[in-house]
């Protein structure tokens, strides 16, 4: 779809699907099934636990899947953020606008998402948690989770990686939807077609599911987070052993569904998005089925006219002109923003 029809938002829609299939292979694969889901589906005969075989592994098992986590909702508060530039200046920030400076936040956001997170791989490590004479059990972890790049590793879990980009995407959303009511109404004053209406809709509506599911699978690993952190700090492991070990056992389960945030994407395109659909279906019938490029209807309203038609006109005459004038403009300025999306998933 981007070499079909190149927009900035596209590059926003593939950034953070990358980010999220490398959270996806990293943690819900090889840590979730792998690690834990394997071993209870062959009935505790299969272990693979590829975090607790090498150091390198432990780190990386860490690492990664906290860098993609911080990158991918980034991105998808940048993606809201330039959405609102361009709801209210269609013209202005039109999608195949400014796909260069696009492109350099996306590698800045990249950089630094992983800069960001390198004390998650220096801190992390193979612990010992127990051992006799003839075994010893490792598990990776913390070195020393009261460290303080482990709690600067843990806040900008929470608060980098859920809570400011979901507060960003809540304010972009109303801001979007407020200023798309205010089009639509504008657009059904000026008989304008209700087909676009709805697709404008659609879209918006997409965009808020997309972004509910987030929040509401994010905000039950955040409490326990927090629980799990309170724990560790005051050592309930070993004043009340049963609540820490339930807290930990609790943080891992709703850390896997982290992972719905990425396999959502799929769906709201596919629900939301007829274009989505469309190259969907160019791809599954091997490009039979191709879909129709966008077709701009010509203008057909009046031409402007010259400030010297103007003064001989009579006022009656020159305010019905000015009106209908002023109709086309406003008409352009709301169909602009239909244009610019329509490379978009």
């Amino acid at each position: 779809m981007q070499r079909h029809s190149p927009c900035r938002f596209n590059m926003y829609v593939i950034s953070i699907s990358f980010s999220q299939t490398m959270e996806i292979i990293f943690n819900a694969m090889l840590d979730d099934f792998f690690g834990r889901g394997l071993y209870w589906l062959s009935d505790c005969k299969v272990k693979v636990k590829l975090d607790t075989t090498y150091e390198l592994s432990c780190k990386l098992i860490n690492y990664i899947p906290e860098a993609t986590a911080l990158i991918s909702t980034s991105l998808l508060a940048l993606f809201s953020i330039d959405r609102v530039f361009t709801v209210y200046k269609p013209l202005k920030f039109r999608g195949d606008l400014h796909r260069r400076v696009a492109g350099f936040a996306i590698v800045g956001i990249f950089v630094l998402g992983f800069l960001l997170n390198l004390p998650q791989m220096i801190q992390s490590g193979l612990v010992e948690t127990m051992s006799n004479v003839t075994l010893s059990i490792f598990e990776c972890q913390y070195k020393d989770s009261r460290n303080i790049w482990a709690q600067y590793v843990l806040y900008l879990s929470i608060i980098g990686s859920t809570i400011l980009p979901s507060v960003f995407v809540f304010i972009c959303n109303v801001l979007i939807f407020l200023k798309l009511r205010s089009l639509f109404r504008e657009r059904s004053r000026l008989c304008a077609s209700e087909e676009r209406n709805s697709a404008e809709l659609r879209r918006v509506v997409g965009h808020l599911a997309f972004t509910t599911l987030f929040f509401f699978n994010t905000l039950p690993i955040i409490v326990l987070i927090i629980l799990r952190q309170q724990s560790d700090f005051n050592n309930y492991s070993k004043l009340y052993p049963e609540y820490a070990q339930r807290i930990k056992h609790l943080s891992r389960l709703f850390s896997s569904f982290e992972s719905l945030n990425s396999v959502t994407a799929f769906p709201t395109y596919f629900i939301f998005l007829p274009s989505f659909r469309a190259q969907l279906n160019c791809l599954a019938t091997c490009g039979q089925n191709k879909p129709k490029p966008h077709q701009r209807t010509p203008k057909t309203g009046p031409k402007h006219a010259p400030p010297s038609r103007l003064k001989n006109m009579p006022p009656a005459a020159k305010k019905e002109l000015l009106d209908s004038d002023a109709n086309e403009v406003r008409h352009t300025l709301l169909s602009s923003l239909n244009s610019e999306d329509e490379g978009q998933k």
